[in-house]
Formats: structure tokens, C-alpha cells, sequence
């Protein structure tokens, strides 16, 4: 069993359900018609292409989109529209599909009309765009996807149990070392799926529930990617921080694999109290990652 602890009630419902089939293996690709508009796509495809090169900017999408990089900003921003002549070609210069390319340009005209007659009739055609083929199957959407596989989702659900915890992009994003689009969409995400909620009056965000559990008894893509990058940190954490600011203790043994199930619940037994403490402190400041691996060295054949 695989533990994510960042779920509102209604997503960690979803979740349950969706984790208990396989899941097909997901790339923004295959999941292009699950966006609910153009302006998502557009986001996660910037997003994207930063990660696979840090020195990527809104400035190199706004060229490779050929728009001005005023007019790309203040498209992600809903200030202003994409032209509905300018879709197709936005669309072709990312590498859609002819199927993907209409949907993205019924996107833009959907947003573009004001006419709300026409705005229902595009929507009507949108939702039988995404849904037209498609195979019955279970599948996450682009939002529980990411929430699950991207590491900083999690953390930044821990800093919002702070206090005094502020939304301020720049600083979260300092504080976790990641980019301040990482952060951003990570925020925007979380208050889409509940995850965190925010006050109307004062603007102060929090999370809409003290603790959840997202967990898999099948291995699936999201939940492998969230612990390679958690492994990661923890290699990470060797050589960067001193024996004072971890803890660290391996062991290891023979056992019996048809107690498995009493171990799990040992470990279960041990992350809650661990937790527990952790929510009595009264100083709360740092942001900790705890991770319990239990696995066979050995083959599978049963050791003479």
C-alpha cells in the first residue's frame, strides 16, 4: 500500500476509486482533452517545457508561439483573449493532433463569444470532442495527476499548516527550491481540487482537511514518480544536511512474508504517532518528508 497524506474528503474518494484499477500511463498528450481550457494547456505546457530546461521562459514560449510576450502573459493571466485565427496556429506550433487542434481552437472560441447561446453550443461540441473514442478505462485528471506525482504539492499542503502561512509565490517558492511557476500552479491546483481552501473575507488559505491518505494497492504511475523524487530529496539529504537535522536508521533481516500485513500496520501505528507529535509541537517552522521502505533484497524464491 502507497501513502499520499493531502487529500480533501471528495478527492480522496476519487482517488480510492481510480487507485484500485490500473492506470494507463499518462503524458499531457494523452491527456489533453481532460484540460477545461486553453489557458491550462497553455500553463502546463510552459511548466513543462521549464523543467526540461531551466533556462526556459514565458519570453521563449511567446516566440515559439510566435505572439508577443505581452500578449502571451496577459492570455495566462485571462486578461485577454487568444484570437480564434491565431488558435490553429498556436495549435500547430505545439505539435497537436488534427483532433487536438480543433478541440484547442473550439477552446479559444468558446472563451472568445459572448454570445451565450453560441458559448453552449461550443461547449455541447467541446464535451463531445473529448469524450468521442475514448475507451472506457480508469483515468486521473491532469490536476490529480500532477497533485499526486509532483513532490512540492505535498509540501506546500504541509506549509499551509502554519499559521502564519502566506501565499506568497516567490517566498514558497524559495523556501522549497523549486521555480516560481512550479509554485504557482502548485497553489492554483490544490485550491481547484479542494486540497486547500481559501477565506473570502480575509484571503488566508489553509487546508480544507488536518489529514488524508491517498493510497494503491497496484503500482501506478503518479504515486512511483512522487516517491523517485522523494528518494531523491532523502539522497539528497546525505550530503547537505548534518546528522542533527535527520534521522536515519536501516535495518536488515529475515522475515516471514505472510506477516506483511501486521508490518504494515506497525508502520501505520508509527506514522501516526509520528504525526501526532509532529502536531503537538509548537514551533512549527520546517518542512519534513517521512518515508518508510520495507522491501525483499532477496529473490523471490524462498531462501534453503
Amino acid at each position: 500500500m502507497t501513502y499520499i497524506n493531502m487529500c480533501s474528503p471528495q478527492t480522496n474518494t476519487n482517488l480510492r476509486k481510480l487507485l484500485t484499477r490500473r492506470i494507463v500511463p499518462c503524458t499531457f498528450r494523452s491527456m489533453f482533452s481532460q484540460f477545461q481550457s486553453y489557458r491550462e494547456y497553455l500553463k502546463e505546457q510552459l511548466l513543462s517545457r521549464s523543467k526540461k530546461n531551466s533556462s526556459y521562459s514565458l519570453r521563449a514560449f511567446a516566440r515559439d508561439l510566435d505572439l508577443a510576450p505581452s500578449t502571451l502573459s496577459e492570455i495566462l493571466k485571462g486578461s485577454k483573449n487568444l484570437s480564434p485565427e491565431k488558435a490553429h496556429q498556436v495549435a500547430t506550433l505545439m505539435g497537436l493532433s488534427t483532433k487536438q487542434r480543433d478541440l484547442f481552437c473550439l477552446w479559444v472560441q468558446s472563451e472568445a463569444t459572448k454570445d451565450p447561446s453560441l458559448k453552449a453550443r461550443l461547449r455541447e461540441r467541446i464535451e463531445s470532442s473529448s469524450s468521442k473514442g475514448r475507451a472506457p478505462r480508469a483515468e486521473l485528471s491532469v490536476d490529480l495527476f500532477c497533485a499526486i506525482s509532483e513532490w512540492y504539492h505535498a509540501a506546500i499542503c504541509a506549509m499551509a499548516h502554519a499559521p502564519n502561512f502566506s501565499a506568497d509565490i516567490k517566498q514558497i517558492a524559495k523556501t522549497l527550491n523549486i521555480k516560481t511557476l512550479e509554485a504557482q500552479r502548485a497553489l492554483e491546483r490544490l485550491l481547484r481540487l479542494g486540497i486547500l481552501t481559501q477565506d473570502t473575507v480575509t484571503k488566508k488559505i489553509k487546508p480544507s482537511e488536518d489529514h488524508w491518505v491517498v493510497d494503491s494497492p497496484i503500482p501506478n504511475e503518479a504515486l512511483q514518480k512522487f516517491h523517485r523524487d522523494m528518494l531523491k530529496h532523502a539522497e539528497l539529504s546525505l550530503q547537505t544536511q548534518t546528522p542533527s537535522e535527520k534521522v536515519l536508521a536501516t535495518e536488515t533481516f529475515l522475515l516471514d512474508e505472510a506477516d506483511m500485513q501486521e508490518f504494515k500496520e506497525i508502520t501505520e501505528d508509527f506514522i501516526q504517532k509520528t504525526l501526532l507529535k509532529a502536531k503537538e509541537s509548537k514551533n512549527r517552522k520546517a518542512v519534513y518528508h517521512l518515508g518508510v521502505h520495507l522491501f525483499r533484497l532477496s529473490k523471490k524464491e524462498t531462501l534453503s
